[in-house]
């Protein structure tokens, strides 16, 4: 196993392994979706923005199996909802 390997598994576990870091990365993923949702519906791609919302909504839910990381991104929620629009903030408030 090469150095650079060892560390990106290194990273994985720290990131399985703390709450805060697993935080970031939901943040990151959903705000990247939430970006190409919106570039979909800006072009009219209403099949690629349904099929974003739905991973999106995918990731809400699955924060019910992660307590501890639920609760820092209620934190975070203006975090969330400020890039292009509102739905983080309410699929983090409609569970």
């Amino acid at each position: 196993m090469t150095p650079g390997v060892r560390e990106q598994i290194a990273i994985e576990r720290d990131v399985r392994t703390d709450p805060v870091k697993r935080a970031d990365r939901f943040v990151e993923r959903w705000n990247k979706l939430s970006d190409r949702a919106e570039r979909a519906h800006v072009t009219g791609d209403i099949s690629t923005q349904k099929a974003m919302r739905g991973h999106m909504a995918n990731m809400a839910k699955s924060l019910e199996r992660d307590p501890q990381m639920e609760s820092i991104l209620a934190n975070r929620k203006l975090q969330l909802a400020s890039r292009s629009t509102a739905a983080a903030a309410l699929a983090l408030n409609s569970r």
